[in-house]
């Protein structure tokens, strides 16, 4: 009888602390496509990721990819349905078919600003044609302080 009764004990206790562990982590990472409603015209998967602090406030309403010329286009607009202005960094990753991140020359995070209930777009240029790349993530974050 005692066997059983330390055995369920611990079990209650390893179900409690990993339900409590999954909402603890999963407040400090992104979750992928919060925005159930935005508008996508690729031929390529499109991933999005909106950082937790960022949700709510900034939200990606369309994301276009295009070849032209040799060059893959990626146009994506980003609306601030907040009342404040918002700071916030975005970096468009592409990944080849191999899953290999594709490094190109403007693959870096880039600082933007948006007024409120503004909604702006942005381009980014990769110098690889649309055949090359596999899938597309674009990520939005806020600034380290």
């Amino acid at each position: 009888m005692w066997g059983k009764s330390k055995f369920f004990s611990k079990a209650a206790l390893l179900i409690l602390l990993s339900t409590l562990s999954a909402g603890f982590f999963s407040c400090a990472t992104p979750q992928q496509n919060p925005n159930q409603n935005v508008e996508i015209s690729s031929p390529k998967p499109v991933s999005i990721f909106i950082a937790k602090g960022l949700q709510g406030q900034l939200f990606v309403k369309s994301v276009t990819v295009r070849n032209i010329k040799g060059n893959t286009v990626i146009q994506f607009s980003v609306v601030n349905e907040g009342y404040n202005p918002i700071t916030f960094l975005y970096k468009v990753d592409v990944y080849d078919i191999n899953g290999l991140l594709i490094n190109y020359p403007t693959l870096r995070w880039v600082s933007a600003q948006i007024e409120p209930q503004e909604e702006r777009i942005f381009k980014v240029v990769i110098p690889y044609k649309l055949s090359q790349i596999d899938k597309i993530t674009v990520k939005l974050r806020q600034p380290a302080n």
